[in-house]
């Protein structure tokens, strides 16, 4: 009789999670179930009485009215955000539809990565091509301010939202930045996004160039192309660019090494209780020298992709230390087209190396020096870039050898 009226008791209290906002609060019997439960709650479930009171003080004393599913959402949220991950958050109706959009289609905004950090949103990377790019945002910026509203510490979403508007339409950001003293206004116009994540070219001498903006859902496609199209034309090694790559799919990572690296794993996966998995390429991989070019743009699926050239000995990495993302997030979609995006794994490279707040170290280091206001960065594929010099030079060392 005991276990079962525990169970029932529990399944009470999984209907209230589940369904609070369309049936306990929209009775007003909070307080009836509330008592009810109190005295049957084993251990920390107590603290569901808690969440209880405390809404329904609001409810009933805050100054303003606040909509029950506001309090809900608010509640959810905060239990993501108490983790302290910044690449872990709920995602509402909005930014799950946005998430979406950035994974496979074109939106209207001005064209960043962003995620939530500390109490700031951090520029991962602007897309190649964008407003923002040729406004000169550049990764590792912080953004402070939007239209002159104050968003340090306002979820992600909102923040998103506020960015993005009506092509044509103006924003201004106020970014705080590395060694520039003071915050600064960067107007940009926005416009449609196309989210066009690989380009390539015939570089002198029969190198290869394909530069990948992030690994979307579709992506494997054109990188396929593009490769199949630089072989036809007698490529000998190829130069890859994953300079301000923020990641993305690790299907999509998986489809790409395969074309690129040695049979063998490309990483291993790591759950909370140790267990692995290993991700393996048949091979036989691209069978020529590759550098890849890297920066502290270079996140996730990018870091992945790069730590298993740089380990399997195919080729090296040139630019800068990569950002350290090495952690695997899962979407579990919820009701009402919401979801949440949860680390489920840490993950090592192909000869388990961590990389999680580490980063990679390019086999060779070089440093370009950050743009100060107002100037616009050098474009990453422009023959003149230092680090992209760097990259040929080395790639016909290893051709030599």
């Amino acid at each position: 009789m005991v276990n079962r009226k525990r169970a029932i008791v529990w399944m009470i209290i999984l209907i209230l999670v589940t369904n609070l906002g369309t049936y306990a609060l929209a009775t007003g019997q909070i307080p009836l179930v509330r008592d009810y439960i109190r005295p049957q709650l084993p251990g920390d479930m107590a603290q569901f009485d808690k969440l209880y009171q405390i809404m329904q003080l609001i409810k009933d004393k805050y100054v303003d009215k606040v909509d029950d599913n506001t309090l809900i959402e608010g509640a959810i949220a905060g239990m993501v955000e108490s983790l302290k991950d910044p690449p872990s958050y709920y995602l509402n109706a909005d930014a799950m539809n946005e998430l979406m959009i950035d994974t496979s289609g074109t939106y209207a905004g001005v064209g960043i990565q962003v995620w939530s950090k500390s109490d700031y949103i951090e520029v991962i990377a602007p897309i190649e091509g964008t407003p923002a790019e040729k406004a000169g945002i550049i990764t590792k910026d912080k953004i402070i301010k939007v239209d002159g509203k104050d968003i340090v510490g306002v979820p992600i979403d909102s923040v998103v939202n506020l960015i993005r508007g009506e092509p044509g339409t103006k924003v201004t950001l106020t970014i705080l930045r590395d060694g520039v003293k003071e915050p600064f206004d960067v107007p940009i116009v926005r416009a449609q996004i196309e989210l066009k994540s690989v380009y390539s070219k015939m570089l002198p001498d029969k190198l290869g160039y394909i530069r990948i903006t992030n690994f979307a859902e579709n992506t494997t496609k054109p990188f396929t192309d593009a490769l199949t199209a630089l072989k036809g034309e007698g490529m000998v090694g190829l130069v890859l660019d994953l300079r301000n790559d923020p990641g993305g799919s690790l299907k999509t990572c998986e489809e790409i090494a395969a074309q690129l690296v040695p049979a063998g794993p490309i990483l291993h996966v790591v759950d909370r209780d140790g267990r692995r998995q290993t991700y393996d390429v048949p091979g036989p991989g691209l069978k020529m020298p590759i550098v890849v070019l890297v920066n502290g743009g270079s996140a996730s699926a990018s870091e992945i992709l790069a730590g298993a050239i740089q380990d399997s000995g195919i080729g090296a990495l040139v630019g800068e230390k990569t950002y350290g993302k090495g952690s695997v997030q899962t979407i579990y979609p919820l009701s009402g087209n919401t979801g949440v995006k949860i680390t489920t794994y840490k993950y090592l490279t192909r000869n388990s190396r961590t990389v999680d707040k580490v980063g990679l170290t390019p086999d060779y280091v070089l440093a370009i020096p950050q743009p100060k206001e107002g100037e616009i960065p050098m474009k990453l594929d422009d023959p003149k870039n230092p680090q992209l010099i760097k990259a040929i030079e080395v790639l016909k060392a290893l051709l030599k050898k």
